[in-house]
């Protein structure tokens, strides 16, 4: 007998023995690793369909928040009483088409319908321009509708919005079984008393078979089904029929946030439930698959599994015969060829041909074309980095610019409706130049003269608005053309102590800006005599902690600029306070190369 055949023979033998006795451990671990991946997958589709959820809340949300930032709506929510029977039928039209304006964009922007319905506050004069109603004694049709709150104020839903101190609630209605989500409208332009309640509530409802469109759930069994509740465990949407299953799991296992693939017992039936929390909603969605239909595709995998290991047996039999020579000894070669490779960008793949059969040097060609992939994949996110600082560089600079310009207009204003004198000329002029300065290539670093230039137009403007003196100081030991610093990085500061520093004062304010140098850092410290907050809690507002009681009212500001700051330079580059015998400084600090 031929070496290759006693070869063949006891390798033959050792696989049949192998596989008669791992087959019964194989079959245990397929059957764990198919229930793992059942439920990693039920999770998956948990966290998939509650992305979707809180999307498309997100989508419907968006109307009510553009509604509370609109201009238009806020001027004719503040109107008077008006007892021109003309004028009322002007104003009613008007912020009726503003209404369906919003809800005819938000239908073409989706594929369901969903109904608007806006209830003024009927505090509001302009409340008694429109019927009271409420959603289910609405007698309209169209996608949107104004009414006044008198009716709706006794309904459920209301109050319980009104007493839970929330902006929003979502809440099935239990007439027409629409799924609502309403939010209280506090607009941003309106100049009325404030309410608690808002100037009025926007309800948007979508049907319950049209809610079940926005899910894409593949679900395990035909069996598989989900529900949507309430923290409150009010139940709100249900794929099936199984009510009285899914309330049990809702009263048994409600308490928890959140869970993934665990088996637990309903009815008498074992099932594998998830459990997802959409907490900025207060909602939970509950998945049920029953574990019999999990065992019966077991069962029917099994069966394949057994044929497939069969038939691999064959194969392996034939193929220790035919090509364990032929091809143990290009393989080993290009196995250690590969594990030499440390960094595919430095690896030749011209070493990668060790035989002229057709199986190695595609295999070959495969991993050519996967080193060139991973190479051009590092490339791709090196550009891809640089891109998104840029990205992050602009964005940063488009929210600090209008944020100024808005305050500087706001002066104007004042002295418009204060004084009728020529000197607004001046103020227009000290205006133009900051809004050259701010428009002119915002994302640019600029030199630190420039920057005290651009704030001293602004000082300008603030003197001639209070009756005290405003000096600013520069202590410099640098060349202030040579240090460059991104725009708007200091301005916000001062703007500060200007706001801060005369708000309980009539004395005048003095402001120092001291700009000196340690080793590679520069370092700008803005300090001035007024009323100063307290430096470590402002630190925590900086770091984005939640442990801090503070009241900022320019946080937006001063965090910009820490952000900025970061991404423009290196190292322990920010903003940083501290308070040193009861005088607030400001500090800037960044490296230079």
């Amino acid at each position: 007998m031929g070496i290759k055949k006693k070869i063949f023979l006891a390798f033959s033998c050792g696989i049949l023995v192998i596989t008669l006795l791992s087959y019964a451990f194989i079959f245990i671990l397929f059957r764990q690793g198919y229930e793992t991946e059942i439920m990693r997958y039920q999770k998956s589709a948990v966290t998939m369909n509650s992305n979707m959820v809180e999307s498309f809340l997100d989508s419907i949300r968006q109307t009510s928040l553009r509604i509370i930032g609109d201009e238009a709506i806020g001027i004719y929510l503040s109107t008077g009483t008006v007892k021109d029977s003309l004028e009322k039928i002007k104003i009613r039209q008007s912020i009726t088409n503003q209404f369906s304006h919003y809800s005819t964009g938000q239908i073409l922007g989706s594929s369901l319908y969903l109904k608007n319905t806006l209830f003024l506050n009927d505090s509001l004069p302009i409340a008694e321009f429109f019927d009271s109603q409420t959603l289910n004694t609405n007698p309209f049709v169209s996608s949107s509708n104004i009414f006044s709150d008198t009716e709706v104020k006794k309904e459920s839903w209301y109050l319980q919005l009104i007493e839970s101190g929330k902006r929003s609630r979502i809440f099935l209605d239990p007439e027409t079984k629409n799924f609502c989500f309403a939010q209280i409208i506090h607009n941003n332009y309106y100049t009325g008393p404030y309410s608690k309640e808002g100037q009025g509530v926007m309800v948007i409802s979508i049907a319950a078979k049209d809610l079940a469109r926005t899910f894409s759930l593949d679900p395990i069994s035909d069996n598989s089904g989900y529900a949507i509740f309430t923290s409150q465990q009010e139940l709100l949407f249900l794929s099936n029929a199984q009510k009285s299953l899914y309330l049990e799991a809702c009263d048994r296992f409600m308490a928890r946030q959140a869970f993934g693939g665990e088996i637990v017992t309903l009815d008498n039936q074992r099932y594998v439930m998830s459990l997802n929390s959409l907490q900025r909603y207060d909602l939970k969605i509950l998945f049920l698959t029953p574990y019999r239909d999990i065992q019966t595709q077991l069962s029917h995998l099994m069966r394949f599994y057994l044929l497939f290991v069969f038939l691999i047996f064959l194969v392996l039999m034939a193929g220790i015969y035919l090509i364990s020579n032929r091809f143990t000894r290009p393989i080993i070669r290009m196995a250690q060829t590969i594990s030499t490779i440390h960094d595919t960008r430095n690896f030749s793949v011209d070493t990668l041909h060790f035989s002229k059969d057709k199986e190695i040097v595609m295999l070959c060609d495969s991993f050519s074309q996967l080193i060139s992939h991973n190479n051009q994949l590092i490339q791709d996110i090196q550009e891809q980095t640089e891109q998104q600082k840029r990205s992050e560089l602009r964005a940063l600079q488009a929210q600090i610019n209008p944020h100024f310009i808005f305050n500087a207009m706001d002066i104007v204003n004042w002295m418009a409706l204060s004084k009728n004198e020529d000197e607004i000329a001046e103020i227009v002029s000290s205006i133009a130049n900051l809004m050259r300065y701010s428009i002119t290539e915002p994302d640019k670093l600029v030199p630190v003269s420039s920057e005290l230039q651009n704030i001293q137009e602004y000082i300008n403007i603030q003197q001639l608005r209070h009756s005290q003196n405003l000096v600013l100081d520069v202590d410099a030991t640098e060349d202030l053309n040579t240090v460059y610093i991104p725009k708007f990085t200091l301005q916000p500061l001062i703007e500060n102590s200007i706001s801060h520093g005369l708000v309980e004062s009539k004395k005048d304010l003095h402001i120092l800006v001291h700009i000196y140098r340690s080793a590679r850092t520069v370092i700008i410290d803005i300090t001035d005599d007024g009323v100063g907050c307290d430096a470590g809690e402002l630190n925590k507002f900086l770091d984005h902690s939640e442990d801090t009681a503070l009241k900022v009212s320019n946080g937006f500001g001063i965090r910009n600029i820490n952000e900025r700051i970061r991404l423009n330079f290196k190292g322990a580059s920010g903003l940083t306070y501290r308070k040193e015998r009861g005088i607030l400084t400001a500090r800037i600090t960044f490296e230079t190369p």
